[in-house]
């Protein structure tokens, strides 16, 4: 299984990875998304007394250079296809 250290380097790479593949997706990742992963990988490393806390997490995001950021506007295909009609009517 290894130290207790190696084990937490396994939750933060099963993390990374999983940021990844959210991302891929295009998939919104919240701290709580965050928080689940990474209790579940304990879980399953046998990691008795990891708690992801606030803290973890906000570690965990400065390590990884990611910061959190709200969706405000959604862009359609209409919207895109709109806006090549009007480039296009003003030519």
């Amino acid at each position: 299984m290894g130290t207790t250290r190696e084990r937490e380097k396994d939750v933060k790479e099963f993390l990374y990875q999983n940021i990844l593949d959210s991302r891929q997706m295009i998939l919104p990742i919240h701290d709580n998304d965050l928080r689940r992963w990474a209790l579940e990988k304990a879980n399953e490393l046998n990691l008795v007394n990891f708690k992801a806390s606030a803290s973890f997490i906000l570690t965990f995001k400065k390590d990884h250079h990611i910061r959190s950021s709200k969706i405000t506007k959604f862009v359609t295909t209409h919207t895109l296809n709109g806006a090549k009609q009007t480039v296009a009517l003003a030519k």
